[in-house]
């Protein structure tokens, strides 16, 4: 019988450092018998990746549940001397529980054993770290707490509850504050491989954010309406990419953590045995929240980060928007600031006055400078990628995912600005068409919609796909470069 680990997360606990050494370690790991297929090459290096079950996860969504079993059976063992073979995706821990049953259904069928592995972190950090995430990758601009999705344990508990009715004692739950100090360690004792000689990394993967990086990133995407987030947050790791980011304690929003989490903990303290058990908060009584003032230098790496960004034409509008504003205010900390801002944005304009004069004839230099309308589609505006989405709408009804469609409302309204018509096309009754044979699909069809977009830069793309909250709850994006075919043919 063949042997699978399935590591699900949860968030926030280690899992984009653990895929990237996986990805460094996975000729090492396979020649001591355990398979990591490295289907997410440029994880080696340190970049933040959903690890290597992507591809399974999208066949799950799909319904391709062929797919599904050929990529277990065939692409994660993918080394015929071996019988171990190990998965790594956090986009797992959300996946509906008919898809939970069909993971164990078709590896009970290929005659393959599965323990599902997951670090439990204790409540309080692993939600501030995830509201964290939302700043540099998102929109998020309130204060840690405004929200009761900020302290959304329940949704966790709910994910292990789904593995449990399935895989009952083959889900191995581990605390992640006691596993932190050598987490690679941890999880090669669970697959059973020595770390001796095994590569290490060489820098701090997706590093979480000061209190001061914190205050200054939301106040920015206030500004840019979460547009640049990636950008800017991404540039201000780089200049500091190992500091030390403490955890900000707020006494009351504890005792409403521990409240809220009672229940829950017992449960999964007690369903999975942990010898140490998982706390609501590591709150030592003495550290708590800083008084903290915001100076020119708080925002000098967002200074100097829009003072060097160079934005593509579809991006220009957006950045001008953004530099008028943070010039209006960076007035009142550093008139200096302001006028340099001011100067840049004067350099933008003038790049979008060219843009408008390449226009096609009939269309003003004014009209073309002018932001396009929400929805509005005309000749000059050409798709360049479709983002294609696979996920069961119904769920959010069925789940009460509130804050997952609030975070999904805000992203649309900035896929909206570089959207070619509708920030989303739904489809649905789709209808299989095949040579001879014309049928219904059976199910709900695996493509819920799409999206045309106005961005060349396919990086950019991708990083705003990556912030998509459907991937929070197991849907998948699939992003392309849209292609005439009538100039390929």
């Amino acid at each position: 019988m063949k042997k699978l680990f399935l590591h699900i997360g949860l968030g926030k606990t280690g899992s984009s450092a653990l895929q990237s050494w996986l990805s460094l370690n996975s000729d090492a790991l396979s020649r001591q018998g355990v398979d990591y297929a490295d289907l997410v090459p440029h994880a080696k290096t340190g970049e933040v990746s959903s690890g290597n079950g992507f591809d399974l996860q999208r066949a799950l969504v799909n319904q391709d549940f062929d797919e599904v079993e050929r990529l277990l059976t065939t692409t994660y063992f993918y080394n015929p001397r071996n019988n171990v073979a190990l998965i790594s995706c956090e986009l797992f821990q959300g996946i509906r529980a008919p898809f939970v049953q069909k993971i164990y259904d078709i590896c009970a069928k290929c005659d393959i054993e599965v323990t599902i592995i997951v670090y439990i972190r204790s409540v309080y950090e692993q939600q501030y770290s995830t509201y964290l995430q939302g700043i540099k990758r998102s929109s998020i601009a309130h204060k840690f707490g405004d929200k009761s999705s900020d302290i959304a344990f329940h949704r966790s508990v709910e994910y292990l509850r789904r593995y449990v009715r399935v895989f009952g004692d083959k889900v191995l739950a581990i605390n992640y504050d006691v596993a932190k100090k050598d987490i690679y360690g941890s999880l090669a004792d669970i697959i059973g491989v020595n770390t001796k000689g095994l590569k290490k990394l060489e820098k701090k993967v997706n590093r979480s954010l000061t209190l001061e990086e914190a205050e200054v990133l939301r106040r920015m995407n206030r500004l840019h309406g979460g547009v640049f987030a990636t950008n800017i947050s991404d540039y201000i790791i780089k200049l500091s990419p190992n500091i030390e980011t403490p955890i900000v304690y707020d006494r009351e929003l504890l005792e409403r953590v521990r409240d809220a989490t009672e229940e829950d903990l017992l449960w999964v303290n007690d369903q999975f045995n942990i010898a140490t058990p998982v706390a609501s908060d590591n709150f030592d009584g003495r550290s708590g929240a800083e008084s903290l003032t915001l100076t020119r230098a708080s925002y000098e790496p967002v200074v100097q980060w829009a003072m060097e960004f160079e934005p593509g034409a579809t991006l220009r509008w957006d950045f001008a928007s953004f530099l008028e504003q943070l010039a209006d205010f960076m007035e009142e900390i550093s008139v200096e600031d302001a006028t340099a801002l001011r100067g840049r944005l004067r350099r933008v304009e003038v790049a979008m006055q060219k843009d408008a004069k390449s226009q096609p004839q009939g269309q003003s230099a004014e009209e073309s400078s002018q932001k396009p309308k929400t929805g509005a589609t005309s000749k000059v505006r050409i798709p360049s990628h479709i983002i294609t989405y696979f996920y069961d709408s119904r769920r959010l009804a069925e789940e009460g995912e509130s804050d997952v469609n609030t975070k999904f409302d805000a992203w649309l309204s900035t896929l909206q600005k570089h959207a070619v018509g509708n920030a989303i096309n739904d489809v649905g009754n789709t209808t299989l068409v095949r040579a001879g044979d014309v049928a219904k699909a059976s199910g709900k069809p695996a493509m819920s919609g799409y999206t045309l977009v106005e961005i060349e830069d396919t990086d950019a793309v991708l990083s705003l796909a990556e912030r998509c909250p459907l991937l929070e709850v197991g849907g998948v994006l699939e992003v392309s470069r849209a292609i005439n075919l009538l100039d390929v043919w």
